[in-house]
């Protein structure tokens, strides 16, 4: 059972993973460290560092869900129309 979930849909399945989500997630946790580094004050609580994961969910799940985009996949049928 817990093998079943840890590969993905199906037995022998491969979790297809959204690259430019990744990529993207990777780019924002940077910049919003960084601003939260040098820009925000130092008196600021310890809670506005949890942006940092719920941004990276919601890039996520933008990317997976809703526009369903990977710009790193490449075509596997071949088709160009």
């Amino acid at each position: 059972m817990i093998d079943d979930l840890a590969m993905g849909e199906g037995r022998g399945g491969t979790i297809n993973t959204n690259k430019t989500s990744i990529i993207v997630s990777l780019i924002y946790v940077a910049i919003a460290a960084l601003i939260l580094r040098y820009v925000v004050p130092n008196d600021v609580s310890l809670g506005m560092y949890s942006i940092l994961p719920f941004g990276v969910v919601i890039i996520v799940f933008l990317f997976t869900y809703v526009f369903k985009y990977d710009y790193f996949e490449k075509d596997k049928s071949g088709d160009k129309e």
